[in-house]
């Protein structure tokens, strides 16, 4: 099982999907292409830029409570991994089954990537994928809950 399933839950919360170079995760790629909305783009703005296809930001702004010290662990071994790699070779990485088996060619278009695919392609059982939806989806209650009585 990949490196990412071992804590449980995921970083982002965001939706994926298949493009052609690789997969993507929707919201994120809306605000790393200032497409999102104006209250989300600002605060991304804050901290974040882009230079071509890089991603850059300051790390000594971002507020220290956004993320766990288990999220900062897991980010800091992601770029690790892959920060010395091209943009090609990371379009080769997520291409390599291995990597993302969940991926497939979506053509010139794209393709939403269920949580329920990337589980399954990842080895991890039917059981064990209703619960992780189950407590995604009650975690996405509990956060309307929330948001409405604010």
């Amino acid at each position: 099982m990949p490196d990412f399933f071992r804590w449980g839950f995921t970083i982002t919360e965001d939706e994926y999907y298949a493009l052609k170079h690789g997969p993507i995760l929707s919201r994120t790629f809306d605000l790393i292409k200032g497409n999102a909305d104006r209250n989300a783009q600002a605060v991304w703005d804050e901290f974040f830029f882009t230079e071509g296809y890089d991603l850059r930001g300051d790390k000594t702004t971002r507020p220290a409570e956004t993320l766990s010290p288990v999220e900062e662990q897991i980010l800091a071994e992601i770029d690790d991994r892959y920060k010395s790699k091209t943009y090609r070779e990371m379009i080769d990485v997520v291409h390599d089954p291995s990597c993302c088996p969940e991926w497939s060619d979506p053509g010139e278009g794209s393709k939403r990537i269920a949580l329920q695919d990337i589980l399954s392609s990842s080895g991890v059982s039917e059981d064990e994928i209703a619960e992780v939806i189950e407590e995604l989806e009650r975690h996405e209650e509990e956060n309307r809950y929330f948001f409405s009585m604010s």
